[in-house]
Order: C-alpha cells, then sequence, then structure tokens
C-alpha cells in the first residue's frame, strides 16, 4: 500500500475526476489524501477522503493584479506562501507518492523538490490544447512577476517533464487532430461496478454547440456544465 498526497487545483473539470481516479486507488489499497484551497476541502469530505486546507492559498492575494486574472486563484497557483506551506506539508505528511494536478505550478516544482515519485495529472487534451497551456502558463507566472515576487519556470518542459508520470484522462482519439466542433472532453473514469459518469464542460454558444457521446458496454450518467 502506497500513501499519496494529491496537491490538487480543485476546478470543476479537475476535482470530479480526480476524485474517481482516488476512489480506484483507494480500491486497490492506497491511502490518497487532498490537499487544496479551501474550497476544495467539504467536497473532498463528502467523497469521504481526508482534506487538508491550505491555509495560506488566498494569504498573497492583494499583491497580485486586478482585471487581468483571478487574483486569489493566482495566488494559490503561483504564491510564494503556498509554495512554502506545500514544502512544509510534503515534510510533514512524508507520502510515498506525490499527485498534482497540471495546473499547479509551485505544487509541480516543490514535488519535484521533495524528491519522491510524483506524477501531473492532466484532465484535458496535451496535444490539442498544447499551445493553450503554454499562453496560460506564461499569463499565470507573469502575474507572480508583477505581484513583486521572483520568477518561476512558465514552461512546460520545465514543470510537467519535471515529473516522473504524467496521466492524462482525456481519450487518445480525442488528442489527435484539432477538430474546431470539439470544445471540451472530460471523462469521469467509471467506478467498479457503478454504471459510466460522463462530465462534459461546455464553453461555446448554444448554437456552436454540436456533441456526440459515445456509451459502450454500459449505460451512462451524463452531467452537462456551461459557463454562463
Amino acid at each position: 500500500m502506497a500513501k499519496m498526497l494529491w496537491l490538487n487545483w480543485s476546478g470543476g473539470g479537475n476535482l470530479p475526476p480526480s476524485l474517481g481516479i482516488a476512489r480506484t486507488l483507494t480500491e486497490r489499497g492506497h491511502d490518497v489524501a487532498f490537499a487544496g484551497r479551501p474550497e476544495m476541502v467539504p467536497r473532498v469530505e463528502r467523497a469521504s477522503f481526508r482534506a487538508i486546507e491550505l491555509t495560506r492559498a488566498y494569504e498573497q492575494a492583494h499583491r497580485y493584479p486586478e482585471g487581468k486574472w483571478l487574483p486569489k486563484a493566482a495566488s494559490f497557483l503561483t504564491s510564494p506562501a503556498v509554495a512554502d506551506q506545500i514544502r512544509e506539508l510534503l515534510s510533514a505528511e512524508n507520502p510515498d507518492v506525490v499527485i498534482i494536478d497540471q495546473m499547479f505550478p509551485v505544487a509541480l516544482l516543490e514535488a519535484k523538490r521533495f524528491g519522491r515519485p510524483s506524477v501531473a495529472v492532466c484532465h484535458t487534451s496535451v496535444w490539442r490544447c498544447l499551445p493553450m497551456w503554454r499562453k496560460f502558463f506564461a499569463m499565470l507566472t507573469g502575474l507572480r512577476v508583477e505581484a513583486g515576487f521572483n520568477p518561476i519556470p512558465s514552461e512546460l518542459e520545465d514543470l510537467w517533464m519535471l515529473q516522473d508520470k504524467m496521466i492524462v484522462t482525456t481519450l487518445a482519439s480525442l488528442d489527435a487532430a484539432l477538430h474546431t466542433q470539439l470544445v471540451r472532453f472530460g471523462p469521469c473514469p467509471a467506478v467498479g461496478t457503478r454504471d459510466l459518469r460522463v462530465c462534459l464542460t461546455l464553453r461555446s454558444r448554444p448554437h456552436e454547440r454540436q456533441l456526440i457521446v459515445i456509451c459502450r458496454a454500459q449505460p451512462a450518467d451524463i452531467s452537462l456544465s456551461g459557463g454562463n
């Protein structure tokens, strides 16, 4: 049995599939705990996992520029205060494996510094979304500099590829050539003998939405969400 600590970004498309993976790991005998921002804690506890609040999540949010992105989110994902608390938490928890949401730069850096096996988890396509992710990380790490902190790496090669493994939950067939009709597809893993659960997040205007959901072997419980 391995002790695993999941450094989590609890976005709507991130936490649900992460809980599904954690449930499967637990069924295989592993111990999984989640660490993240305050909003994550009740959601994780309702799923019967141990949740650790990163209490310094927004301590430095006031230093991040308004009007460019979300100051509180940028603080949680990139601030030195969060990096320091993660470093202390890793030492205290002493996990065998560290799992990190791929959107969490300071957690990716601290996990590698910790020296135990580390796994980044991505809940979107990689190759189809690569230009978007490069732009996002450049923006995010740039906000840290604007807040007056020392720069951290922004290149994916210095964040994702530092880890021992990277798991992508998107189907491989959806991560090939760009298809303009496909907005985003995030499958929640089926667990045990339960019916397949699929979560689709839509970001385009209603008349542009064209979805195809293929359910094989078992019925599916489909959840839809949209920006506005």
